[in-house]
């Protein structure tokens, strides 16, 4: 209850810009392709820095990924961050 009135208050004050579940496949050399789905969220931190955030998680929901990139429009700087849930 508490998460859903916070998303409402973001949203109302524009601090959120979307948010949405997606479906796609990891894949890497050594294994065949994952399915997995990913709860993106995008927010303005200021009227000149916005970040997407990415939950990676696989079909039974369990998190393996989290992917935050930061967009500084002024400094044209684009920072990413990912880290494995099994990191500290």
């Amino acid at each position: 209850m508490k998460k859903s009135l916070l998303l409402l208050l973001f949203l109302a004050t524009g601090l959120v810009h979307a948010q949405d579940y997606l479906s796609g496949k990891i894949q890497n050399s050594k294994t065949p392709p994952t399915d997995v789905l990913y709860d993106r969220t995008q927010s303005a931190i200021s009227s000149s820095i916005f970040q997407t955030i990415y939950k990676i998680v696989n079909k039974n929901k369990k998190q393996l990924y989290s992917i935050i990139l930061t967009h500084d429009r002024v400094k044209s700087v684009l920072l990413v961050s990912i880290k494995p849930e099994t990191s500290s």
